[in-house]
């Protein structure tokens, strides 16, 4: 139960954020220019990236469940893993 819990929030969180970017934008970006091509562009770079945030929201919520039932080495292991594959990709 805990986890479904955890992820409707975190799904709420992103679906908020989604909701709300058009005003976010406009709050922060609006402040810095007011061509309304860049604003478009800011636009679509939120979106973007909040729409992949979600891998990491799914992966910070196993993560913490792995920590909470005292499986600490699988955690361990694959944020091991992570850094691995990203110092590999980094290279390419």
């Amino acid at each position: 139960m805990l986890q479904i819990t955890v992820f409707i929030l975190q799904f709420s969180a992103l679906l908020d954020l989604q909701l709300f970017v058009d005003f976010l934008h406009l709050l922060f970006s609006g402040v810095q220019t007011t061509d309304p091509q860049i604003m478009e562009y800011g636009v679509d770079y939120v979106r973007v990236i909040g729409i992949m945030s979600f891998g990491l929201f799914i992966q910070l919520t196993c993560e913490k469940l792995l920590q909470s039932t005292g499986k600490t080495v699988y955690s361990m292991a694959t944020q091991l893993l992570g850094a691995i594959i990203n110092i590999i990709l980094d290279q390419s």
